[in-house]
This record gives structure tokens, C-alpha cells and sequence, in this order.
């Protein structure tokens, strides 16, 4: 189970990140605000971020928590590609009710 709280945000950690699954909410501000992935190749972000949880052809998603346990939000890291190229990353939150 993924606890999600905005309370504490961390600079990416490549191995933190590839460990700790239920903590990747905490890397996803920074990830966002500092634009790490920007202009990366697909290749390139799956190096940094390992193996999606969705792949959607133009679109990526990295689950990086959940809130709730009755009606639950899971939170994503989604990543939009151009030509091959990161062009958009995003937070997202998916309610499963």
C-alpha cells in the first residue's frame, strides 16, 4: 500500500525512487517544478524512472501513491512524449469509485 501526502517534498533520487515505491510522491514536485525530464527521450526516462505502470502510447504513468482505502485516489506521475520526446509531465489522480 502507497501512503500519498504532499507534506514532504525531496529532490529526485534515481535509487530512491527505483527502492522505495511507496515514497515517490515525495520526488514528484521536484521532478515537475525542475523539469528533469523535459526534452529526454523515451529511452532516456525509462533509464531514470525504470518500467511504467501504464504505457499509452504517447503517455506514460508512474504510480507514485494512494489515499484512502474505501474509495481510493491513486496518484500518477504522467509523462507525455513527442517525437519521441518528453514535451509534458504532470501530477495526476485517478478515483477509483
Amino acid at each position: 500500500n502507497y501512503n500519498y501526502t504532499s507534506a514532504e517534498n525531496k529532490k529526485f533520487d534515481r535509487k530512491e525512487w527505483s527502492i522505495n515505491k511507496k515514497r515517490r510522491f515525495e520526488m514528484v514536485e521536484n521532478l515537475i517544478s525542475d523539469s528533469l525530464l523535459l526534452n529526454k527521450t523515451r529511452a532516456e526516462t525509462r533509464e531514470m524512472l525504470g518500467e511504467p505502470n501504464e504505457n499509452e502510447g504517447e503517455e506514460i504513468k508512474y504510480l507514485t501513491g494512494v489515499k484512502g482505502s474505501l474509495y481510493p485516489q491513486f496518484y500518477f506521475l504522467k509523462i507525455y512524449f513527442k517525437n519521441d520526446k518528453v514535451v509534458k509531465v504532470e501530477s495526476c489522480v485517478i478515483n477509483d469509485n
